[in-house]
């Protein structure tokens, strides 16, 4: 191998009978094999002339489930001299019952083992986009059989050191396994962030005579432009508020915590000082306080309903948020001829021109409406035609407003329920009147028009924008 390859060092080891050969250019990293069996590798590896150093684990699971019982103890038991570790292989075995197309339906007892290594929570899988199969029989007509054999997968401190990485999928030309290319993604510096209300801004003080402030100005509109105006203009407002009275919530909540825990272990030195109790439920206060703030702040921005107070110092809440970063991120897509294009530019111009071109268009009904049809189906009663027709009141956007989860994804005024409802004691009224205008004139200004589009995937591993569909996240008002 050494000489027919030159600068490259290679290891397979008696242990494996050279079932896994594992391949590394000599002057880009050093790797130093730990652990191995007949079914995996297991070895650190550190880049030279950096600090970048990880454990990789590859897997080459035997044929049977008896076989293949050693390979799940042997992960579960795998030694770390670093924490960030990536694991890859043909595990020759399914996970789940949808990772198989075609031949003999899955049995549930060959996914026992597989689901009872994963319930140690080691490890989860890497986000991949390309083919959801890995293997394929190659056969023909009805004997042709696709499963999902190999499979990558990542721990927690992973996505510390390589938290934009993902891997892509695709079929090889001669073997009849699919290639696995694992890619770390350079974030991207987009901009200034946009404005977004955050729910407890309002539990600050200033904060209600700030909004009224601004919101009683003059300005030179009517109706729900007069309230979309308003709304502009206040985020300005907002945002110096935020900065002068409120600050980094995290790092306020973190210099709390630790001031909190210095207390304790200061009063257990003198447990009847009567000067270091006072101090201690004073900074109790402070932190009690600024968990409030974090716990809201985690529960807008992460969308996680069930965070209770004390889950933030947990390891699985933790996993949970870079989860949910490293899955809500599209970074490249695949073109027509088949190649895999990462260049931001042409990410966005490819999403834009896709939904540009099924959005927005004029329509017509594919077959006239047949009234006899009417006849024979369900009729509203008189009564309920005329409450379909009943005006509605300032209750009726009331209550329509106070039923919207406080923490609902913002559409593109940034404004979630929450801040109408805080608010809406002192702006409820001109903000009601505005709404039941528009069911009188039907003025709709273009920015209240407009929607956000969130993507969700169609299919486990998306490749292109087809494979999303769009949800429509409208303005709050």
């Amino acid at each position: 191998m050494t000489c027919h390859f030159v600068g490259w060092n290679c290891y397979t080891g008696s242990a494996n009978e050279g079932r896994i050969l594992l391949i590394w250019q000599a002057n880009i990293v050093s790797v130093e094999v730990l652990q191995g069996s007949d079914q995996f590798i297991h070895a650190y590896v550190k880049e030279l002339g950096s600090s970048k150093e990880l454990c990789l684990s590859f897997v080459y699971g035997r044929n049977t489930i008896e076989e293949r019982l050693q390979l799940w103890q042997d992960l579960s038991g795998l030694s770390f001299p670093v924490n960030p570790w990536l694991m890859a292989g043909d595990f020759n075995v399914v996970f789940y019952f949808n990772d198989q197309l075609g031949g003999r339906t899955v049995a549930a007892m060959e996914m026992v083992d597989t689901q009872r290594w994963r319930s140690i929570g080691l490890v989860d899988e890497l986000s991949t986009s390309g083919s959801h199969y890995t293997w394929t029989n190659k056969q023909a007509a009805e004997a042709r059989i696709y499963s999902k054999l190999d499979r990558i997968f990542k721990n927690e401190a992973w996505l510390d050191f390589f938290p934009q990485s993902e891997a892509y999928v695709n079929w090889d030309m001669i073997s009849d396994h699919c290639f696995f290319i694992i890619k770390t993604i350079t974030a991207l510096n987009l901009g200034i962030k946009p404005f977004r209300f955050f729910n407890m801004w309002a539990d600050h003080e200033g904060f209600r005579e700030t909004v009224l402030q601004n919101w009683t100005k003059p300005i030179k509109a009517h109706g729900l432009e007069r309230i979309m105006k308003k709304l502009m203009r206040l985020k300005h407002v907002l945002r110096q508020f935020y900065r002068r009275a409120i600050g980094d919530v995290v790092h306020k909540y973190t210099v709390a915590k630790e001031n909190y825990q210095s207390s304790q272990c200061q009063l257990q030195k003198d447990p009847h000082s009567t000067d270091l109790q006072r101090e201690e439920r004073s900074i109790f206060e402070t932190f009690s306080s600024q968990s409030r703030y974090y716990d809201s702040y985690l529960r807008q921005k992460r969308k996680i309903n069930w965070l209770r107070i004390g889950d933030d110092n947990t390891a699985y809440f933790h996993a949970c948020l870079k989860q949910r970063r490293a899955t809500n991120r599209i970074t490249s897509f695949i073109n027509d001829a088949g190649q895999i294009n990462e260049k931001f530019e042409d990410v966005v111009a490819h999403f834009l021109n896709h939904f540009r071109s099924i959005m927005g268009s004029h329509s017509t009904a594919s077959a006239p409406i047949q009234r006899e049809c009417f006849i024979h189906g369900g009729i509203l009663s008189l009564d309920q035609q005329l409450r379909l027709m009943k005006p509605f009141t300032k209750k009726d956007v009331e209550a329509a407003m106070f039923s919207i989860n406080s923490i609902k994804s913002p559409a593109p005024d940034r404004y979630g329920s929450s801040f109408f409802k805080v608010m809406w004691k002192d702006l409820g009224e001109e903000i009601s009147d505005a709404i039941l205008g528009f069911f009188d004139h039907g003025m709709l200004p273009d920015e209240l028009n407009s929607v956000t589009l969130s993507l969700i995937p169609k299919v486990e591993t998306p490749t292109k924008a087809v494979e999303y569909r769009p949800i429509a996240c409208c303005n709050t008002l």
